[in-house]
Parts: structure tokens; C-alpha cells; sequence
């Protein structure tokens, strides 16, 4: 198990997912970070580690299962994708983890982020892109797409709204801006 991915995604999940107790888009309970309260396996979680699951659940104790979950996300990611999500640097294994965490494992993913790993060229971005969007009853959503912006981001794979605009058409969020360097297109050299 990659430590490092998972501290990765676990350091951007209070922006993605929130810090408090609310209702999902889809009117679903779900504690801070993001962890759905009538969910079985968060609730055996919660058991074995002591904790209750509820609304009142504290951000510390959130973390707890939060941690919990996502190693086993890793786990099931590693065995379910092989390759594809192994080969993968921590940032990207970081993408495919929190679209597991949030939605579901996406297989094409893992496989367009290991094309693009290997040839960052336009067309694997877009391939990348388009598997990272994330619906809801098969349309897509403005939150869903700004989180996919989001992710896509803080990993490296785009470094303007600009790159996703056209496949991620709801995306709004101007809290993402280009450092300097990115917007003079400067290399490490």
C-alpha cells in the first residue's frame, strides 16, 4: 500500500468532501469527509475502530474511518486494476482513489492515467478528462464537475478550467488558478 497516496487524498478530502454533517446531492446522510452514514461496510468500520457513526460524529473520528476506508479503496483498487493502478505515481493513484471513494471504481481511468503518465499528450489528457466525469442519474452535475476540475488539478493533469471546459461543461469553480510558472509555460529544465 502506498502510503503516500493515500495521505495525498486523504489531505485534499476536507475541501472535496466537507467537514460537517450534510445531505448529498442525492439527499444521502453522510458525515464529514464524505463518509455515508447508512453505508455497511462504514458502519463495520466505525464498529471496529469504537466509534459511532452518526451526524454528531467529530472531524477527528471522521478521520479515523476515513483512513480506514481509503486503505481498503487502495487495497480493492490494487487487486481489481493491477497493473494499471500500481504502475500509476502516488498523485495519480490519488485520482483514481477519490473517484472510487466518491463514485465507484472507474477502470478506464487507471488505464488512460497510465497512457497519459507515460505520453502526456493532448489527446491522453482528454481521455483522462472525460473518464474523470462523474454523474448523477446519468447527467452530469455543476459540484461533480468542479470536484473532477478540482482533483484533476491538484494532481498535475490540467492547470486551467480552460483544459476541462470542454468535456466538464458545468465546472465554474475560480479557486483553482495557474501558478506563474504554469502560465508562462516555463519548464524545469
Amino acid at each position: 500500500m502506498s502510503a503516500q497516496t493515500i495521505n495525498i487524498f486523504l489531505e485534499r478530502l476536507p475541501e472535496y468532501e466537507g467537514t460537517f454533517y450534510h445531505k448529498d446531492i442525492k439527499g444521502i446522510e453522510t458525515a464529514p469527509l464524505g463518509i455515508v452514514i447508512g453505508n455497511r461496510d462504514n458502519q463495520n468500520i466505525a464498529k471496529n475502530l469504537g466509534i459511532t457513526l452518526d451526524k454528531n460524529i467529530s472531524l477527528s473520528n471522521a478521520e479515523k474511518i476515513a483512513r480506514v476506508r481509503a486503505e481498503k479503496d487502495f487495497e480493492e483498487l490494487s487487486k481489481s486494476l493491477g497493473n494499471n493502478f500500481k504502475q500509476l505515481k502516488p498523485e495519480f493513484q490519488a485520482v483514481v482513489l477519490d473517484a472510487k471513494y466518491n463514485a465507484g471504481i472507474f477502470p478506464k481511468l487507471a488505464q488512460n492515467l497510465n497512457n497519459f503518465q507515460t505520453s502526456p499528450t493532448p489527446d491522453n489528457r482528454t481521455a483522462v478528462i472525460k473518464e474523470s466525469r462523474r454523474v448523477v442519474g446519468g447527467k452530469p452535475v455543476r459540484g461533480l464537475d468542479n470536484r473532477a476540475f478540482k482533483v484533476l488539478f491538484d494532481s498535475g493533469i490540467v492547470s486551467s478550467l480552460d483544459d476541462v471546459k470542454p468535456i466538464l461543461t458545468l465546472a465554474n469553480t475560480t479557486d483553482r488558478m495557474p501558478t506563474a510558472k504554469q502560465a508562462r509555460g516555463d519548464t524545469l529544465e
